[in-house]
């Protein structure tokens, strides 16, 4: 019996007792020794992933999903294999007789069973793996179903309200119909209604039309004499006023005539000054060329009065260009300002004259404009009294031929 249930025992591969847990005696009966592996507890695989719900469908009370179950089948054999080596541990360390041992075996047994179905657990793993790929794949196809649902009903208030708008346009159509043919009758009825109080008015719109037209061409031969005084006005005034331009242009023309007489006098005399500084230093240099003459060296004497005399001319004829030329630019400078006033002075005069004929010819031409319309509003108002006298004729006829 003994030997029997070692044979079963080597078998196990997960947990096994030491030798010295059952005493000697034991196992030197059994012949054998026995070593111990601890095992330690496997953990998931893989992890479960949490279903995201469907926002868009109302939640059920909560049930356990196929992927879950699955998971908690897992953990009930993991609970139940640490259990059973637990147990086994336990008894083989109490083992000491043959009730003791009985125990033991039927822990082996346990173990093994649970060992077994320990094996299962990556089959149950991927059996967890393709339903929570089921559960997706049914979430996703319900949600696809969802979305075309909510398309569908978009669908159908696009076309009601399509609809809604089309009849509304054509109750519109009708509604301006009816007031097109309203407004039409109204304009008629108006129409006769003009007609038959013109035909009241007409005479007393002649006498009105003629005593206007008798206002408006004393108003307008009156605006006539009134522009013609006007425009004289502002020619003379014009007039008056470029000669005016011209007398202080002259003035300052003769002015700058003067200052430039004044300048041409300034650089005379300041050319005879330089001048009377040349000869003077002409004279101090022939004096220190006679000085020197009777110094031991003639030539340097003579040198010395060249070069002095040659310095002294140089200095002189460029005073005297500097003179002239300041003399000149000024006179140059203030005539081209006289110039310049003088023709603008011209400019203002011609302009002044230009804006008199302009207002002369505005004037004009309206006076010219109200006459035409004066003649044309008589025109008129004749052709309508014609109109009127032959209206007057032909209705006492009409009348006695309908008698």
């Amino acid at each position: 019996m003994v030997a029997s249930f070692a044979a079963a025992l080597s078998t196990v591969a997960f947990i096994v007792t030491p030798a010295n847990a059952f005493g000697p005696d034991i196992a030197s009966k059994m012949g054998m020794g026995i070593q111990q592996t601890q095992v330690a507890p496997s953990a998931p695989s893989a992890i479960v992933k949490e279903i995201k719900p469907n926002v868009n469908v109302k939640q059920a009370p909560r049930e356990l999903t196929a992927a879950e179950r699955v998971e908690e089948k897992i953990q009930a054999i993991m609970a139940e294999k640490s259990a059973a080596t637990s147990a086994e541990a336990k008894a083989s360390k109490a083992l000491s007789d043959t009730a003791e041992y009985k125990a033991l075996a039927a822990a082996k047994q346990r173990t093994l069973d649970a060992s077994r179905a320990f094996d299962s657990v990556p089959a149950l793993k991927k059996q967890k793996e393709t339903a929570y790929t089921n559960e997706r794949k049914a979430a996703k196809v319900a949600d696809k179903k969802m979305a075309e649902k909510q398309k569908k009903a978009k669908l159908t208030e696009k076309k009601r309200v399509k609809k809604e708008i089309e009849s509304r346009k054509k109750q519109e159509k009708r509604e301006r119909e009816k007031a097109k043919k309203e407004e039409a009758a109204a304009k008629e009825k108006a129409k006769a209604e003009a007609e038959a109080l013109k035909k009241k008015e007409d005479a007393a719109k002649k006498r009105a039309a003629d005593a206007k037209a008798k206002e408006v061409q004393k108003q307008n031969e009156e605006k006539k004499a009134a522009a013609e005084k006007a425009a004289k006005e502002q020619k003379a005034a014009a007039d008056k006023r470029a000669k005016e331009l011209e007398k202080e242009a002259a003035a300052k023309k003769a002015e700058s005539d003067k200052r430039a007489k004044e300048l041409e006098k300034e650089a005379a005399a300041k050319k005879a000054e330089s001048d009377k500084k040349a000869k003077e230093a002409k004279a101090a240099a022939e004096k220190q060329a006679k000085e020197a003459k009777d110094a031991k060296d003639k030539a340097a004497a003579e040198k010395a009065k060249a070069d002095a005399s040659a310095k002294a001319e140089a200095a002189a004829k460029a005073a005297r260009t500097k003179s002239e030329a300041e003399a000149k630019a000024k006179a140059e400078q203030k005539a081209k300002a006289e110039a310049a006033a003088a023709a603008r002075a011209k400019q203002d005069a011609a302009a002044a004259e230009k804006r008199a004929k302009e207002a002369e010819a505005a004037k004009a031409a309206r006076a010219k404009a109200d006459a035409d319309r004066l003649a044309k509003a008589k025109e008129a108002q004749e052709a309508r009294n014609k109109a009127a006298a032959a209206r007057a004729m032909s209705q006492p006829a009409v009348g006695a031929s309908a008698e």
